[in-house]
């Protein structure tokens, strides 16, 4: 049994409380279905462009190839989020387009059955055990962040869309890289043309961290030319001051003394606004945006 097995029967047979508010990132901590961000708005022309970005659910992947990339390496420290990822990469190149579109919207049983032989031992073994062996709500509450969350933020919500993403996935040649993200100098060669970090820079607590690893991402690993899209935020009220896009997770605001410091990076930073991806945290449903962080070199 592999320990990525272990590790999720332990979560499925723990009390039901045991794992509440598991929502930081972490090797075996719940994973995202679909992604909550305005994707087909942010990641947009990147023919010929090499490109990193985080695994999450597989939506910054298949929508950077959708883009245009033929060379997008992606970067997880949750082992189940490759895993799932892998998992919906086997659907794209052993399914139907209108089969795909159904196990990427609901991740059903019957569409998984359609190609699970397909699967390598290690991913068969383990999804096996999610999909025929688990009771689904038990699944959705400990194995899932957002798993009733279907949005149609992506490049690939129809049968069409899908069929293409079918054909380019195959000449995808990006790598997988398990780690977090200050272990990526261990594991990039080169430099890249977009770097995507989603929201991941929101779980580093001080700031100067953040932007003192910003900083070394645009002097190392980022073409001239080159962009950084290193914080996505959501629910920014209209016209919000840029100060309160760097909010952390804990609401601790950024400092003037902070600001001058790293000034390099927050000056040129540039606030992207998008249409809010749903609206179930607004009252109302345009008094709020979401904004995405981009620098670029």
């Amino acid at each position: 049994m592999s320990i990525e097995l272990e590790e999720v029967k332990k979560r499925i047979e723990s009390p039901k409380d045991h794992f509440d508010g598991d929502d930081d990132f972490g090797k075996y901590t719940k994973i995202y279905m679909h992604s909550n961000e305005n994707l087909k708005e942010y990641i947009t022309d990147l023919q010929s462009k090499r490109v990193l970005t985080v695994g999450a659910s597989g939506d910054h992947l298949f929508s950077a190839i959708m883009a245009g990339s033929s060379n997008v390496d992606i970067f997880d420290i949750n082992k189940y989020a490759l895993m799932f990822i892998e998992l919906r990469i086997y659907a794209l190149k052993y399914l139907k387009s209108e089969d795909v579109l159904r196990f990427f919207t609901f991740l059903d049983v019957e569409s998984y059955l359609m190609f699970n032989d397909y699967l390598p031992d290690h991913l068969k073994e383990f999804f096996d055990y999610i999909f025929l062996y688990c009771d689904r709500e038990n699944i959705n509450e400990r194995f899932f962040q957002d798993s009733q969350q279907v949005l149609n933020n992506t490049s690939y919500q129809n049968t069409k869309d899908i069929k293409v993403l079918q054909e380019l996935i195959n000449y995808n040649n990006g790598t997988s890289i398990n780690c977090n993200m200050y272990s990526l100098p261990k594991f990039v060669e080169g430099k890249y043309d977009v770097i995507y970090l989603s929201n991941i820079m929101a779980y580093e607590k001080r700031y100067d961290r953040m932007f003192k690893f910003i900083r070394m991402l645009m002097n190392c690993y980022l073409n001239d030319g080159g962009e950084i899209y290193y914080d996505y935020v959501w629910t920014i009220k209209k016209d919000a001051d840029k100060k309160v896009f760097f909010n952390r997770q804990d609401k601790v605001s950024i400092d003037d003394e902070t600001i001058e410091e790293f000034k390099d990076i927050y000056e040129p930073t540039e606030a992207i606004v998008l249409d809010p991806v749903h609206d179930n945290h607004f009252n109302g449903s345009r008094s709020f945006n979401d904004v995405v962080l981009r620098i670029k070199k």
